[in-house]
């Protein structure tokens, strides 16, 4: 089966790295996850684009739902913005 990245310039990280991480590695949320766990916070982007999809993926395994999904990917972009200096937009939600 094939592994869909999370990240489409660094494909280095998988759809299922985040699921496993979730599943085995109980991360407390989307910046640990993204930064800690999978390393996806640390690429050229800091993971930012794909903040919404990633917590969608791992949302059956933490138990977030609809809401918990859009805050976490709220949480994680202004995390981003203030320790980075990095200018985010919203949380777009995946296709």
């Amino acid at each position: 089966m094939r592994q869909l990245p999370l990240l489409d310039h660094h494909t280095e990280v998988k759809l299922s790295d985040r699921r496993y991480a979730a599943t085995h590695e109980r991360p407390a949320n989307l910046v640990n996850l993204m930064f800690r766990r999978v390393g996806a916070g640390w690429t050229g982007t800091m993971g930012v684009e794909a903040a919404h999809k990633a917590a969608e993926t791992i949302a059956d395994v933490m138990g977030w739902d609809e809401k918990r999904i859009a805050e976490e990917a709220k949480r994680y972009l202004a995390y981003v913005a203030r320790t980075y200096g990095v200018r985010v937009s919203a949380p777009a939600k995946a296709a």
